[in-house]
């Protein structure tokens, strides 16, 4: 038996309120101290590196339970208490939204039958721990995902309490409700699945693919370093690409970084430079509305951005005996002017 640290970890970012987010800097009110934290370099906008010592395309998402040794989760009731609250109301919404037709179903079979209550009590061996499942995620975060298990046991269970008399009206009462609830259930995932069968009868690519395809004819290559400004959760252009994201400035500070004046943008793109990194990767929220311009290039969709700072490792190896050529020919004749510039080819 072995018990992970996704709990705590969890229960460290969502009901402590470590900060900032996933960068392991602040435990929030948690206890104790974080004994592997990642680097901040810069303040406004604040700029995280993690290139060391976890490998992997994006380290500080690899091994979460490392970044996040030393801090204790605290219970607080508070806080506990508005947790809860806030979940429960996420499952009544599930309920009132994509669950609603079960919940039509089951009160519609069950409101006019005496016993039903009693029958679906004796069984509580399948819906209790569903029940239980929700109650566990309710203290610390939920996602659909996280559940859908748990409601399939709840519903199952009080759909097994229900007993109809073999009556032609209930039977067809039952057979209306049933064939509902499977349309209104099914016909979004199946709307989906045709959708997504559609786009890859059509050849639809995806945009994670393009990005990882525009920065391959942007030279950069598996085994590169790379940065990224304004990032979300899916990095899945870094993964197909084997490169390693080494530094972040978070979404929060994106909008920061776009409004600052040249020369902090230019002290942003320098950290970076100084790290290594071959090119920086902007990813832009739907509802901003600038554009990054200049030396930035539009990847996929448009809502990511390219700034490539270097060339790889073969460029660089002959740019640099281009330099110590340069060098050369100054010694020698040192009345002659020779300007090099990084852009030349």
């Amino acid at each position: 038996m072995t018990l992970g640290d996704s709990g705590k970890i969890n229960y460290l970012v969502n009901v402590n309120h470590a900060s900032p987010s996933w960068y392991f800097q602040d435990v929030g009110t948690g206890g104790g101290h974080y004994l592997h934290t990642t680097r901040k370099v810069l303040d406004h906008p604040r700029i995280f590196e993690f290139a060391t010592p976890v490998k992997g395309t994006q380290p500080v998402w690899y091994d979460a339970s490392y970044w996040a040794d030393g801090a204790v989760p605290r219970i607080h009731l508070r806080t506990e208490l508005l947790t809860v609250i806030k979940i429960v109301t996420f499952y009544v919404r599930m309920l009132l939204s994509s669950q609603a037709a079960l919940l039509v179903g089951f009160v519609g079979m069950c409101a006019s039958k005496k016993g039903c209550l009693a029958r679906t009590t004796a069984c509580w061996p399948v819906w209790l721990p569903g029940l239980v499942g929700l109650a566990m995620y309710s203290v610390v975060v939920v996602e659909p995902r996280y559940v859908a298990v748990f409601f399939t046991l709840l519903w199952i269970g009080l759909f097994a309490g229900i007993r109809l008399p073999a009556e032609y009206e209930v039977r067809n009462l039952a057979w209306v409700l049933t064939i509902t609830m499977v349309l209104v259930i099914g016909a979004p995932m199946a709307f989906l699945a045709i959708r997504d069968s559609a786009s890859a009868l059509i050849g639809t690519r995806h945009v994670q693919w393009q990005v990882a395809e525009g920065l391959k004819h942007m030279n950069v290559r598996s085994g590169d370093k790379v940065a990224r400004i304004g990032e979300y959760f899916a990095a899945d252009w870094a993964r197909l690409l084997h490169v390693t994201v080494v530094a972040e400035v978070p979404r929060s500070d994106a909008r920061e970084f776009w409004s600052a004046p040249p020369e902090v943008q230019t002290q942003v793109i320098g950290k970076f430079t100084a790290m290594g990194v071959t090119a920086v990767v902007a990813q832009i929220a739907q509802d901003e509305t600038f554009r990054p311009n200049g030396m930035w290039q539009p990847l996929g969709d448009g809502a990511f951005y390219a700034l490539l700072l270097r060339q790889n490792s073969d460029r660089s190896k002959s740019f640099g005996r281009f330099l110590d050529l340069a060098g050369t020919l100054l010694a020698r004749n040192p009345s002659e002017n020779i300007i090099v510039r990084p852009d030349d080819p």
